[in-house]
């Protein structure tokens, strides 16, 4: 009987970091709300690792920051002394996120899961929508960040 133990989320990580790396598809649950109402809490992302120069605006990435992995949208590209950085933003947030380098570039989502149906980002109206959020920011973050804040005030009544 082969030897069976449980990894911890180091050796979870490394594992999905590998085989992202070695060209497969690898699918985890989403933790938070910052890609809300795009992508929320509790879906199954699927990420897929293209080259990093291939990267366009306004496509969901995945990156290692602050030892976590973390889904955010592609909204600039900055070009600096220690090469091509990437600038990404949760779409119900307000703030960009920490340059990131092609160290910490994971993949790019490719699809998620919510509620038995799956969706696939290469349609045209999810291309669409993540251009909205990309070329208007920071008008639709601000008014999903409103949006949760009433909700969040309602739900305590």
């Amino acid at each position: 009987m082969p030897d069976h133990r449980i990894l911890d989320t180091e050796e979870t990580k490394e594992l999905g970091r590998q085989l992202l790396l070695d060209g497969h598809e690898v699918k985890f649950k989403l933790g938070g709300n910052s890609m809300f109402p795009y992508m929320i809490d509790g879906e199954v992302a699927t990420a897929f690792r293209i080259p990093f120069n291939q990267l366009q605006l306004s496509q969901v990435i995945v990156f290692e920051q602050n030892n976590k992995w973390i889904a955010h949208r592609l909204v600039g590209k900055e070009q600096i002394q220690e090469g091509l950085m990437l600038i990404t933003q949760g779409d119900s947030i307000t703030r960009l996120d920490s340059l990131i380098s092609e160290d910490a570039y994971l993949g790019v989502i490719v699809g998620f899961s919510c509620h038995a149906r799956h969706y696939k980002v290469n349609s045209w109206s999810h291309r669409a929508y993540g251009r909205m959020m990309t070329n208007l920011r920071p008008f639709p973050q601000f008014l999903i960040r409103l949006y949760l804040k009433i909700r969040n005030r309602l739900r305590r009544l």
